[in-house]
């Protein structure tokens, strides 16, 4: 049994996050347990630190679309929640408040 990390998928013409999926071996037989959810937030760039850890406590999955994202805080990522990445988002932190945070 193996778990494979989330990816995105198409489920009936919309996206949606393919979170937890088991790869299953059985013999020479693979299958897959497919897990696919609609709930998730598709941030951009111009999103805060707060919005994020705000939907991912909304929605417990959040997809960083790609580019910079300027962060005033840590985004508090707990057990049973997905901080996915897709076409290289940058996380950097605001200079002006840093004190040393994580950026997750």
């Amino acid at each position: 049994m193996t778990y494979q990390k989330p990816y995105l998928v198409v489920v009936n013409g919309s996206l949606a996050l393919q979170n937890n999926a088991v790869l299953y071996k059985t013999g020479e037989n693979e299958y897959y347990t497919p897990d696919p959810t609609t709930s998730f937030y598709m941030a951009s760039p111009n999103d805060t630190a707060a919005t994020i850890n705000d939907q991912l406590t909304r929605y417990g999955n959040v997809v960083l679309g790609p580019g910079i994202y300027n962060l005033e805080k840590s985004i508090d990522l707990n057990s049973g929640q997905t901080l996915l990445g897709v076409g290289f988002p940058v996380l950097e932190p605001i200079y002006d408040s840093y004190t040393g945070y994580p950026l997750i």
